[in-house]
């Protein structure tokens, strides 16, 4: 009988965690799903958990977030436009600068949490969505050697700022760092933080 009454206990008990795993996964996927109205020109950020999330953690102990992009409209319907990183260094759709569904860029799958930031100019984050998009159309390769003074390739804090600066306003105010960390040396670089903290920007909504 002892057993028994285990055994309807840990039934119970699992069925509760699977009822609130459930529960928590819905919650994020019905924030990700709504995305709160958002804009083109907005910028968008997530917190990844792969190896490159975790070293750009590290690099950036200031940041929320390890990616960014910018929201656009295309053909009716919001996109994300952003640059990320392959394993492979020869020029092809999957290492250019990407367009994705919202759905996608803030999916389970890629993304921990995230949150939506918005200019207070809506002509300057219109004309940043422009040229953003003009990236995406040029197939602009992703910059494996991160020169933020070079942007015949983009990655994606540079391409943030860049589209931004282009539509006439720095989002970093020109701030670079050099990233040193174990096995690799970055002058000059864009990090998360920069964007984050702009105060060009203000944070629509974060989950």
């Amino acid at each position: 009988m002892r057993n028994f009454h285990y055994f309807i206990y840990a039934v119970g008990l699992i069925f509760i965690l699977i009822t609130i795993c459930s529960a928590c996964r819905k919650s994020k996927e019905d924030a990700l799903a709504d995305k709160d109205g958002i804009e083109p020109g907005d910028v968008v950020f997530r917190l990844g958990d792969s190896p490159e999330s975790n070293a750009i953690m590290v690099a950036d102990p200031m940041a929320d977030y390890s990616h960014v992009g910018i929201v656009v409209n295309r053909k009716g319907k919001n996109m994300v436009i952003h640059a990320c990183p392959t394993d492979h260094f020869e020029i092809t759709d999957s290492n250019c600068v990407r367009m994705d569904s919202p759905e996608t860029f803030f999916s389970n799958r890629n993304c921990l949490q995230g949150a939506i930031y918005r200019c207070a100019n809506p002509d300057v984050a219109a004309e940043a969505a422009k040229q953003a998009i003009a990236f995406w159309e040029k197939r602009v390769p992703f910059d494996y050697n991160f020169e933020a003074d070079d942007t015949t390739a983009l990655y994606c804090t540079e391409l943030v700022e860049t589209a931004f600066k282009n539509a006439g306003l720095s989002l970093t105010d020109g701030k670079r760092h050099d990233v040193d960390i174990p096995g690799t040396f970055i002058p000059d670089c864009i990090l998360v933080s920069d964007i984050q903290k702009s105060d060009k920007l203000k944070l629509v909504s974060s989950f």
